[in-house]
């Protein structure tokens, strides 16, 4: 018991991280944002100079934030979780990143079979919909397909799963673009199409093979670009 201490007051610098990150999480600093500036943030929580920076500091180093100097303060993720998993990507090899992408999303599409609801195959139809869209942009092609695969690791109706899948989501994205340039725009609409068909179905084995055959058409676009070694 020698070993216990007293609690201490949370600081008051601590008390507005915790204000500060409630606007990111709940939407109201939206990522690829800016912040608010240090004097309406001191005028906001009634606070000096020095317990904003050191608040915003604090959120910087988590990953949440990123400060750019004579720009300001620009929200860069959701959450902790999303921040560190960011970081731990951008220092994996390409390959690593493949695996644990099939790693997941073969869980996904199985549990995704089993355990979608009638409203969970609506979405997943739309966001199908959507990704097909006439005339679409590449960077709304980018989040509809993300969109697409998002709900489907919701309809796992496992949310650790649904965590750790949104949490690379940024990364993926980032992938997505890579791919779809080296591809020259291969949408891969109708493996797409197989996949949404097969879970309403609950194919589990087709759905893990359409998974399974849209990544490895990612790897080969990769090695034959030079971004990812056979």
């Amino acid at each position: 018991m020698d070993s216990l201490q007293k609690p201490t007051r949370v600081t008051l610098s601590a008390q507005i991280v915790e204000q500060m990150e409630r606007c990111i999480k709940d939407g109201t600093w939206l990522v690829g944002t800016c912040i608010p500036g240090e004097l309406d943030l001191m005028e906001t929580f009634g606070v000096s100079r020095n317990t904003v920076r050191e608040a915003t500091l604090s959120l910087v180093h988590a990953g949440l934030l990123q400060a750019r100097p004579g720009d300001g303060t620009y929200v860069i993720s959701t959450d902790r979780l999303d921040a560190a998993m960011l970081r731990r990507l951008r220092n994996a090899k390409p390959r690593d990143v493949l695996e644990v992408r099939l790693a997941l999303e073969v869980n996904i599409v199985q549990l995704a079979c089993r355990y979608s609801m009638d409203a969970d195959m609506d979405a997943l139809h739309k966001a199908m919909l959507k990704r097909e869209s006439q005339d679409i942009s590449l960077d709304d092609f980018i989040r509809a397909d993300l969109e697409f695969h998002l709900q489907l690791a919701k309809q796992s109706h496992n949310s650790l799963m649904y965590d750790l899948y949104k949490s690379c989501l940024s990364f993926i994205e980032d992938e997505i673009c890579a791919y779809l340039m080296s591809s020259g725009s291969h949408h891969q609409d109708d493996k797409h199409r197989e996949l949404y068909q097969a879970i309403v179905d609950r194919d589990e084995d087709r759905a893990v093979d359409l998974v399974c055959a849209i990544l490895e058409d990612e790897r080969t676009i990769f090695v034959e670009a030079g971004l990812l070694k056979k």
